[in-house]
């Protein structure tokens, strides 16, 4: 089939799925990679430019909408049984993930704890003050909590509240805090409570962060 047919020119609308007969279309800003083979070069029309897409893709996912829809109009049910033994196997490997935190969580204290290196995926060039500042935030909680006469529920909560506020003036200060810092440090909070034995108050940072 030549590039100028119009069959190659004909839209894929998904239907596969959860999809309802959407086109799938999106923009893609890096070259195709070098496992693709090209076939030629079609030209862009003025109907192709006055396409309203609001996405971003990458070419691998193209090519995988391309196969799954496939698969849906031609192999469904073979597809539905891969992608339930797929979901078990996964849901399997989260029981067991989550089990095995649930004893690391357990075993904490918070004397083995305190001399814990935070954030240690964070780059120290690209994170600049904010690195050993969030640090200190960690180890100051560690501290409180280590030495309060009587570690109750009540103080636990209301020094992590004072912990997560010292987050908020930080990052309202140096606006850092993306996706992956948010989840370290909550991840860094879980373990401390964890080890202060009031993993429960974990829940309840959500009511009090601002990032």
């Amino acid at each position: 089939m030549r590039p100028a047919d119009c069959e190659i020119r004909r839209p894929l609308f998904l239907t596969h799925h959860s999809w309802a007969n959407e086109r799938e279309a999106a923009w893609v800003c890096t070259p195709p990679p070098a496992s693709f083979i090209p076939v030629g070069a079609i030209e862009i029309t003025a109907a192709d430019a006055a396409l309203a897409v609001e996405s971003y893709s990458h070419w691998e996912l193209l090519s995988f909408q391309i196969l799954r829809q496939w698969r849906w109009d031609n192999d469904r049910e073979a597809l539905l049984v891969e992608e339930a033994a797929e979901k078990a196997r996964e849901a399997g490997e989260r029981r067991i993930a989550a089990e095995r935190r649930a004893e690391m969580l357990r075993s904490l204290t918070l004397d083995n704890v305190s001399s814990r290196v935070w954030f240690a995926d964070w780059d120290e060039e690209l994170e600049g003050p904010n690195l050993p500042a969030a640090r200190q935030l960690v180890s100051q909680l560690i501290a409180s909590l280590r030495n309060s006469p009587k570690l109750t529920k009540a103080v636990a909560r209301r020094l992590l509240r004072a912990t997560v506020k010292d987050f908020n003036r930080l990052d309202a200060k140096n606006r850092f805090i993306e996706t992956t810092h948010r989840e370290d440090i909550c991840d860094a909070l879980e373990i401390v409570l964890a080890a202060a034995r009031h993993p429960e108050l974990a829940d309840e940072i959500d009511q009090w962060r601002d990032w």
